[in-house]
């Protein structure tokens, strides 16, 4: 603008400096209410494998958001079959009974409406989480027969805004070697394969916000969040060269279950919000230049 000054020079370029800067001060708040009244769809991939808990974390995170507001994020669930499932599932963790596994032909989609508000902006979103079969993780695996099928799980991960990995602390903690290092490999597999697909190269990374939820948390007690990591290195490793934005979470579900292993009366749920939370935000920021080009080419048309 200034440059403007110095080009015309005297009373004129100073007028005209003015109702630039007009020009440009109505077109962004244009711009800000376009931006804040249309809702964008996040669509967003929860991979683990089975008895991970990604279905309970799904009901006590739907549940935990829906009855409070935190970090400028207002969150409702969508949708009448949601409201039903999250309602049944709370019921049978209240009766102390775990949710029955998701069967491998069925996905069932968790959506809500939200609004995620910034020192600037203000954002309408419609969220949805498929919650697959634990076993349909083996299609991300090239070396998997289930590979080369490329069904409706594997597109939907990777057509996906953003990706959460679940990660049983439990199966970290206490299993041989061996098998912590196959759930790692597997992991490490499903990454590339989602960086690769969603064209990062090697001189770009992947765009898409990727969590790494640590479930089950509780049980790891007084142990060291760094003992955790230290257990999959490989898999942060690859995580943090390849993702343009990535965090590690450690997610309770529940809170401490009782003596024979059930699912605690009153749940006390812990960091299960937070996950959503931190890719809500990156994606709002991520997409702001995308949506304002969208937008004020708008309204030249």
């Amino acid at each position: 603008m200034n440059s403007i000054r110095s080009l015309f020079g005297g009373t004129y370029g100073d007028v005209l400096f003015a109702v630039l800067s007009a020009l440009l001060g109505a077109y962004s708040v244009v711009f800000l209410r376009l931006f804040s009244r249309n809702a964008t769809t996040v669509t967003i991939s929860l991979l683990g494998f089975p008895r991970s808990g990604k279905t309970v974390y799904l009901t006590t995170l739907f549940d935990a958001l829906q009855r409070e507001s935190r970090d400028g994020l207002r969150f409702v669930p969508y949708g009448r079959e949601t409201i039903e499932e999250v309602t049944s599932n709370l019921n049978l963790l209240a009766e102390g009974v775990w949710l029955p596994r998701t069967p491998p032909g069925n996905v069932f989609f968790y959506r809500a409406n939200a609004v995620i508000s910034g020192p600037l902006l203000r954002r309408r979103l419609k969220i949805e989480i498929g919650d697959y079969a634990g076993e349909r993780m083996e299609e991300m695996n090239p070396s998997s027969s289930r590979w080369l099928h490329k069904t409706d799980y594997f597109k939907y991960a990777v057509q996906s805004d953003a990706v959460m990995l679940a990660l049983d602390t439990q199966v970290i903690l206490s299993a041989d070697p061996s098998e912590r290092e196959q759930m790692q490999n597997a992991f490490v597999a499903a990454v590339q394969v989602l960086a690769e697909e969603k064209g990062a190269t090697e001189d770009r990374k992947l765009r898409a916000p990727v969590a790494l939820l640590f479930m089950k948390y509780d049980v790891a007690r007084d142990r060291r969040r760094a003992e955790l990591l230290e257990r999959v290195p490989r898999l942060i490793e690859v995580c943090e060269t390849r993702c343009r934005n990535f965090e590690v979470f450690y997610v309770s579900s529940t809170g401490p279950l009782d003596k024979e292993g059930a699912p605690p009366r009153h749940l006390e749920s812990e960091g299960v919000a937070d996950p959503l939370v931190w890719i809500l935000r990156k994606q709002m920021l991520g997409n702001f230049p995308l949506a304002a080009a969208r937008l004020l080419s708008r309204q030249h048309t």
